[in-house]
């Protein structure tokens, strides 16, 4: 399986402050992405506004890839991926507004831990 070379995290405006406070070191991406990210690759971080243009944050280095169902996503990782989330519904809420559509427990997702190397 190949994986790109040139993959990036890219994440909504509001994100900004959780990511470079070092609060979000998570993402959880609908989906199996594993043949999109691996463990030791380095990315680049991208912020997007409301009107879609995105600029570079920084870089960051994979630390984990793992694809689980929604439910199966442990309370430590859903308060890695920020914003004060504690719960599988809060982490469902959350995923349903950002996908814009319904999702259950059984949902595939995966699971992208990183650390940021730097940041503008």
């Amino acid at each position: 399986m190949r994986v790109p070379t040139n993959a990036v995290l890219a994440f909504k405006q509001h994100f900004g402050t959780a990511l470079t406070s070092g609060e979000k070191t998570v993402t959880i991406r609908l989906g199996d992405r594993s043949g999109y990210y691996r463990k030791d690759q380095i990315v680049s971080v991208l912020l997007e506004s409301a009107e879609g243009e995105a600029r570079q944050l920084g870089d960051a280095i994979i630390e984990q890839v793992d694809v689980c169902t929604i439910g199966d996503v442990s309370p430590r990782e859903i308060e890695r991926e920020g914003l004060g989330l504690r719960t599988s519904q809060d982490l469902l809420g959350l995923l349903a507004s950002v996908y814009s559509r319904p999702l259950t427990v059984d949902t595939l997702v995966t699971l992208v831990g990183f650390r940021l190397l730097n940041h503008e």
